[in-house]
């Protein structure tokens, strides 16, 4: 029973990173020293200590959960889009519809939800193919289509509205407003 609890148990996103060389041990340790001393996700820490790209963070997920990466400030997403998913939904499970080609993608920050993928297509009366987000994008632009002036969620507009965090720090007094 032991080893099947074991073999449930998911490695930390540090360890991964660590074991697959993207970092150091000595960089997750800086960086798990930073988390706890300020909180945040890991991801974004390392990235704001410039131990890792934005890009090289998604390229990695995308290959951890087998399903293709998002990064939010590279996307616009329509109002007519946005208007598919109830906003109450989409701040409940964290998630944004993303407009595709031919497939309804859903850009989450855990693509393995089956339980919110499960009720958005439900609500949708479609197939949901998941898309991996970063967790920082996804909380500022939750955040920023909160503010109920935003019909629309642009790329350009996300990112400005994160460009002039400087640490983790003020990064959690944003989320915290």
């Amino acid at each position: 029973m032991a080893q099947d609890a074991k073999k449930d148990m998911k490695p930390k996103l540090g360890e991964t990173l660590v074991e697959h060389g993207i970092i150091t041990s000595n960089m997750l340790k800086n960086a798990l020293k930073r988390q706890s001393q300020v909180g945040g996700h890991l991801g974004s820490i390392l990235i704001e200590m410039g131990y890792l790209t934005t890009d090289d963070l998604l390229d990695f997920l995308s290959k951890q959960f087998g399903v293709p990466a998002v990064n939010l400030f590279n996307v616009d997403i329509s109002q007519d889009v946005l208007k598919i998913v109830p906003f109450e939904k989409i701040k409940e499970h964290k998630v944004l519809p993303v407009e595709t080609e031919e497939k309804f993608a859903l850009a989450m920050v855990n693509p393995n939800d089956y339980a919110a993928i499960g009720d958005i297509e439900l609500i949708i009366g479609k197939r949901v193919h998941p898309v991996v987000a970063l967790s920082w994008q996804m909380e500022a632009a939750l955040k920023l289509l909160g503010t109920r002036c935003v019909t629309e969620l642009k790329g350009c507009d996300l990112e400005k509205s994160c460009i002039n965090i400087t640490d983790e720090a003020d990064i959690k007094i944003l989320f915290d407003r």
